[in-house]
């Protein structure tokens, strides 16, 4: 944790009125979910306080979010969240919040669903793409790089085997396709883990699953990830459209590589 959030924190606290809750990003980061910029520190209040600091952004509401030790919630940090970041930051805040036992997919569609407000729309969406079982916010990129095209949406965290045989834990598993997909971080880069992979991969052959691996340089071009995870999909059978590379897919994944 960044001790100077928790000094900004701190302050934005002492000088709000006695019911300021932080929320938002803020709040997320607290949590241990770090999504988007937490500065300004957003704060929320009923009264009709104001202030001129602009290291913070002052939220009055009529029902404030439900708080413990002055910090909202997990799924309403996540909602008020919404209001500042775009789809694919708040899919992977919500991944994330399941992923620390924080929260879960129901939940946040759940209170998604019950709100009302200018970004409430935008959560409806973001809940409805939250994942159980998700490792790491490069898995999220993955799995939203391929949905977000129209590609059929693999299951994360999978354990195969083949017969009684255990293989592993795949991060991404389209069944229908028998497709494997792994994002493969920095470790793979040693030898043992190298050989380890292929090793697998040859065990994934055998049991009849096919494996694609995104490295980091592939992840720098994904529209090539996507057309080649839809070339293979094709080869084993998919008879689906293809993909649709839309202005909120390039704005999310071309642009902010």
């Amino acid at each position: 944790m960044d001790p100077r959030l928790l000094d900004s924190c701190a302050r934005a606290r002492y000088r709000a009125s006695a019911d300021a809750v932080l929320t938002g990003v803020t709040a997320l980061h607290l949590l241990g979910v770090e999504v988007g910029d937490p500065l300004p520190v957003r704060l929320a209040t009923a009264g009709a306080a104001q202030t001129r600091d602009r290291t913070v952004r002052l939220h009055r509401l009529r029902d404030l979010p439900n708080s413990a030790g002055g910090v909202a919630l997990p799924a309403d940090a996540w909602l008020a969240a919404a209001s500042d970041l775009d789809l694919l930051d708040l899919v992977t805040a919500g991944d994330t919040l399941g992923r620390l036992g924080r929260s879960t997919p129901a939940e946040l569609q759940g209170l998604a669903s019950a709100r009302r407000g200018r970004s409430c729309r935008h959560a409806r969406r973001a809940a409805g793409l939250v994942r159980d079982r998700v490792d790491s916010v490069r898995e999220t990129w993955l799995r939203l790089c391929l949905v977000l095209v129209g590609l059929p949406e693999p299951r994360t965290n999978v354990v195969l085997g083949h017969g009684e045989r255990l293989i592993g834990r795949v991060d991404l598993l389209l069944d229908e396709f028998g497709l494997v997909i792994e994002y493969d971080g920095d470790q793979h880069r040693d030898r043992g883990q190298w050989n380890t992979d292929l090793d697998r991969d040859d065990a994934f052959a055998e049991a009849g699953f096919t494996t694609i691996r995104v490295t980091r340089d592939r992840a720098r071009r994904p529209r090539r990830l996507v057309e080649k995870v839809h070339a293979r999909l094709v080869q084993r059978g998919y008879a689906g459209p293809a993909p649709t590379f839309t202005p909120e897919w390039v704005e999310l994944f071309e642009r902010r590589v």
